[in-house]
């Protein structure tokens, strides 16, 4: 359709969701569980970098997306993207990565929090260059996507809050380095 449409009284309605939405995951601030996580800069990009101990650790990172208190508005999260880079050494046999997107729903008054993982806890939830942790615990930067199976993506509901969690874990020697470059999310809009 092209030029002018006027419409006098009655609702316009779009029906198709928008598809090519992202949002930057700030690296800092965020909780991390134990050990010791420090933020440096360089050449204009903020970096995090695990200091390596013989522990699992944790480093988690909100998703802010638009929500609606209306059911199936707002946003449905499709994938998280993170920039990895390993060093030192690497024991696949007893070291370990992965990175989850986790989700914690609001209680009712009186009741606890619920959260749960949507992705990353299975190999193909991150394609077949990254399935197994052995891809993935490999010296060198890395962009690693984890997507949320598409039959359970799902448009957010009012009280829902969505996390990036990267779990790295030295079983062997304190000698796995880790530093995280980047996060980002994306996502679909529902027409509103």
């Amino acid at each position: 359709m092209t030029g002018i449409t006027e419409i006098d009284g009655g609702v316009v309605t779009a029906t198709e969701p928008k598809t090519d939405y992202q949002v930057q995951l700030p690296l800092a601030p965020a909780t991390y569980s134990t050990g010791t996580w420090t933020v440096s800069e360089s050449s204009n990009v903020y970096f995090v970098t695990r200091t390596a101990a013989s522990a699992q650790h944790y480093y988690t990172i909100p998703i802010i997306m638009p929500t609606r208190t209306t059911a199936d508005k707002g946003a449905k999260l499709k994938s998280v993207k993170m920039v990895v880079t390993f060093g030192g050494t690497i024991d696949t046999a007893a070291d370990d990565t992965e990175i989850n997107i986790i989700k914690v729903t609001m209680p009712a008054d009186g009741s606890a929090p619920v959260g749960s993982v949507l992705a990353g806890d299975v190999g193909s939830d991150y394609g077949s260059t990254y399935d197994t942790k052995a891809k993935r615990l490999v010296a060198g930067t890395h962009t690693f996507t984890v997507t949320i199976p598409t039959n359970e993506q799902v448009f957010m509901n009012s009280g829902e809050q969505l996390y990036a969690r990267f779990m790295v874990k030295d079983n062997a020697n304190a000698d796995l380095t880790c530093v995280l470059k980047g996060a980002i999310a994306t996502f679909d809009v529902n027409a509103l």
